[in-house]
Protein backbone atom coordinates (compact mmCIF):
# COMPACT_ATOMS: atom_id res chain seq x y z
CA UNK A 1 0.00 0.00 0.00
CA UNK A 2 1.48 3.25 -0.96
CA UNK A 3 1.48 6.25 1.60
CA UNK A 4 0.39 10.24 0.17
CA UNK A 5 2.22 12.48 1.54
CA UNK A 6 0.69 14.96 4.18
CA UNK A 7 0.62 18.19 2.84
CA UNK A 8 0.98 20.18 6.19
CA UNK A 9 0.03 23.22 5.19
CA UNK A 10 -3.77 21.95 4.22
CA UNK A 11 -3.73 20.70 7.38
CA UNK A 12 -3.01 23.58 9.14
CA UNK A 13 -5.02 25.68 7.29
CA UNK A 14 -7.94 24.52 9.11
CA UNK A 15 -6.54 25.68 12.38
CA UNK A 16 -6.94 29.51 10.79
CA UNK A 17 -10.11 31.81 10.86
CA UNK A 18 -11.77 31.10 7.30
CA UNK A 19 -10.87 33.47 4.46
CA UNK A 20 -7.29 34.63 6.09
CA UNK A 21 -5.52 32.47 3.72
CA UNK A 22 -6.59 34.82 0.76
CA UNK A 23 -4.75 37.38 2.49
CA UNK A 24 -1.24 35.60 4.17
CA UNK A 25 0.69 32.57 3.10
CA UNK A 26 1.88 30.41 5.50
CA UNK A 27 5.51 30.28 5.49
CA UNK A 28 6.92 28.02 8.22
CA UNK A 29 5.25 25.90 11.21
CA UNK A 30 6.83 24.31 14.18
CA UNK A 31 5.33 21.57 15.74
CA UNK A 32 5.28 21.93 19.63
CA UNK A 33 4.34 18.82 20.92
CA UNK A 34 0.71 20.43 22.31
CA UNK A 35 0.46 23.22 20.04
CA UNK A 36 1.53 24.30 16.64
CA UNK A 37 3.52 27.92 15.31
CA UNK A 38 2.34 29.03 12.44
CA UNK A 39 3.96 31.66 10.54
CA UNK A 40 2.27 33.66 7.66
CA UNK A 41 3.20 36.26 5.29
CA UNK A 42 1.23 38.83 3.97
CA UNK A 43 0.20 37.69 0.35
CA UNK A 44 2.34 38.93 -2.79
CA UNK A 45 -1.06 39.69 -4.75
CA UNK A 46 -3.68 41.85 -4.29
CA UNK A 47 -7.15 39.91 -4.07
CA UNK A 48 -9.41 40.27 -7.01
CA UNK A 49 -11.71 42.33 -5.29
CA UNK A 50 -9.42 44.96 -4.47
CA UNK A 51 -7.15 44.92 -7.70
CA UNK A 52 -9.40 48.02 -9.36
CA UNK A 53 -7.07 49.83 -5.96
CA UNK A 54 -4.16 51.43 -6.39
CA UNK A 55 -1.99 49.15 -3.25
CA UNK A 56 1.96 49.19 -2.63
CA UNK A 57 3.16 45.84 -2.83
CA UNK A 58 3.41 43.88 0.04
CA UNK A 59 1.97 46.56 2.22
CA UNK A 60 -1.72 47.23 1.07
CA UNK A 61 -1.52 50.78 1.98
CA UNK A 62 -3.59 52.95 -0.30
CA UNK A 63 -2.07 55.43 -2.35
Amino acid sequence: MKHKAIDYKSVLSLFLPKGILDYFDIVDYSDMGSYYIICLEESKSVPSEYSHLHWSPRVFIRK
